[in-house]
C-alpha cells in the first residue's frame, strides 16, 4: 500500500493567513470543501494559497501544530496554545497558487 502525503495548506485573504489546514487530499480540492462546508470562509476573497506536502504525517502535524501557533489563523480554532512557540523548526519551501490558478473561482 502506497503512503499518501499529508499537505498542509495556508489560506491568505491578501499577505493575511487566514485559515491553515491539514489534508491527505489535493490542496485545491481541500479548500473547495472548506469553502463550501465553512461559513466563515469567503472564497472571493482568498488570494493565494501556499502549501507544502509531506511524506511523513507526524512532520505534518507537528509543522500544522507550529504554523497554527504562530500565525493564529483567524478561522483556526484547533491547536491554538496559550503563549508563544519558543521553538523554531527549519523553514519549508513552499508552492503557491494565486486566485486565476484556481479551478474554486472559475
Amino acid at each position: 500500500m502506497q503512503n499518501k502525503k499529508t499537505t498542509i495548506c495556508f489560506i491568505c485573504y491578501d499577505d493575511e493567513v487566514v485559515f491553515i489546514g491539514k489534508t491527505r487530499r489535493t490542496c485545491e480540492a481541500y479548500v473547495e470543501s472548506k469553502v463550501k462546508n465553512d461559513n466563515s470562509l469567503d472564497a472571493r476573497k482568498i488570494t493565494k494559497i501556499k502549501y507544502h506536502s509531506f511524506d511523513s504525517s507526524a512532520d505534518a502535524l507537528l509543522y500544522y501544530n507550529y504554523f497554527v501557533n504562530n500565525y493564529k489563523p483567524r478561522f483556526n480554532n484547533n491547536y491554538i496554545s496559550q503563549g508563544n512557540i519558543t521553538a523554531i523548526l527549519p523553514p519549508l519551501d513552499f508552492s503557491v497558487v494565486g486566485k486565476e490558478q484556481l479551478a474554486l473561482f472559475k
